[in-house]
């Protein structure tokens, strides 16, 4: 009976001997068939930290044969930077990290691992799926690269200038932002409702690039001037918050930001100090009006001197008219007679002497009269005078002591210069009308 009891003992050990060798090499199989199902990822089983199995995609992955990475220490296959702090996370850690590894020909290799701690056989074995991220770094890093270079000109733009993201939390602050705002770079990124508006405003509230994410009339009506052109906001107004509180007038663009799927990413804006150029405006305009009140005072004191001008033309005018006709009147007939009188060579000779300082004197008077006589010489307006008198050419000869003939000629040429030859007109006539 004890043999028997024993025999079925052994024999009920042998069955679950080869129970357990048929479900270890079902779950062998198994884990064969998901590693090299896993043709993109590195599949990778461990216990106690020690690689039990591989798959193909994970050997090549790190440029050792299956059989050289089974039974190593996983640490051996990761950067020894990373040792210190990853230790335990990459031995027993059932969760999601990235590492960098080292392959056998030593280039290193970014990784993103899935681990997952499950039972085998009475034990605890992780299995790790791992996949390589080079190309997903490298985009990082060019990424990364591009928003530094970004970064890098904003900071150094001459302009005031901030970028907030779609929440409209702060992400750039400029340096030209920290010196018009007064406040530090490190003491704004970061902040969201509407704390970058404060340094100019006193108070939080929207700005232009929040505008642009946000529309809000209520806010855009208070501004002075503001422009809208699809994505771009372009706007002027007075900011209580600068100059050290005195406040002063900004000049601002902000331009919306979205990435390829043209979804907003968030907004950026400049800002400018126009003060100065406000003040200039205002003191130009003030110019112009003093200037524009100038010039009425200018025009009415220029149609005074106007009237004034033409009175005193009318007076030196009529001045003359008076000199002339008092010559021609009180003086010319006394030295008409006095010519027909007998006189001796002397007297003759005294007499010729006055009658040319007679024109003489005369003559810038009867000049002026008319711009129908500044062409007309002296003895052309003695002559025309005389002929107005009634005088005929014989008398005119002998009172000016000159030949009928030159008389004749000279009513000749007062006919063509008095625009009345051969038109009929008597010449008597057309003196008398005229003044002279």
């Amino acid at each position: 009976e004890l043999v028997k009891e024993r025999a079925a003992k052994l024999e009920l050990e042998i069955k679950e001997r080869r129970r357990a060798e048929a479900t270890l090499r079902e779950s062998e199989a198994r884990f064969r068939k998901f590693s090299e199902e896993a043709l993109h990822e590195g599949i990778i089983f461990q216990d106690d930290g020690k690689i039990i199995d591989v798959n193909e995609a994970l050997a090549k992955m790190s440029g050792y044969s299956r059989d050289e990475l089974i039974g190593r220490d996983v640490l051996g296959l990761v950067d020894p930077e990373y040792w210190p702090v990853e230790a335990h996370m990459i031995r027993d850690c059932e969760e999601e990290y990235e590492i960098v590894a080292c392959r056998k020909d030593g280039v290193r290799l970014p990784l993103e691992v899935h681990a997952k701690v499950i039972p085998y056989l009475g034990k605890m074995l992780r299995v790790a799926a791992v996949r390589d991220i080079t190309d997903r770094k490298r985009s990082e890093d060019a990424l990364l690269t591009a928003h530094q270079r970004l970064l890098d000109i904003i900071e150094f733009l001459p302009d005031a200038t901030f970028v907030i993201d779609r929440d409209g939390r702060v992400i750039a602050w400029n340096r030209a932002m920290e010196e018009m705002s007064g406040v530090r770079k490190d003491l704004m990124l970061g902040k969201s409702n509407y704390a970058h508006a404060v340094p100019f405003y006193g108070f939080p509230r929207p700005m232009m690039a929040d505008l642009l994410i946000r529309h809000d009339p209520e806010v855009e009506s208070s501004y002075e001037h503001i422009d809208r052109m699809g994505n771009i906001l372009c706007g002027e107004g007075f900011v209580p918050g600068i100059h050290g509180g005195k406040g002063g007038y900004v000049w601002g663009t902000a331009s919306l930001l979205t990435d390829r799927q043209r979804k907003v990413a968030g907004a950026i804006e400049s800002i400018r100090n126009i003060s100065e150029r406000k003040a200039m405006e205002s003191a130009l305009r003030q110019r112009e009006q003093d200037l524009e009140a100038k010039s009425h005072d200018l025009e009415e004191i220029n149609t005074a001197l106007k009237v004034l001008l033409k009175r005193r033309l009318e007076d030196q005018q009529e001045f003359g008219v008076n000199v002339w006709s008092n010559i021609k009147e009180l003086v010319f007939p006394y030295l008409e007679k006095l010519r027909r009188s007998r006189l001796n060579e002397l007297q003759k000779a005294y007499l010729e002497i006055l009658e040319v300082h007679l024109q003489d004197i005369a003559a810038p008077f009867y000049r002026n009269l008319s711009s129908d006589f500044a062409n007309l010489s002296p003895m052309e307006l003695q002559i025309a005078s005389l002929i107005k008198a009634g005088k005929r050419n014989k008398e005119i000869s002998e009172i000016l002591g000159i030949s009928v003939n030159t008389v004749l000629t000279h009513r000749h040429h007062l006919r063509t210069k008095l625009g009345v030859k051969n038109k009929g007109i008597n010449l008597v006539a057309h003196l008398k009308s005229m003044g002279i």
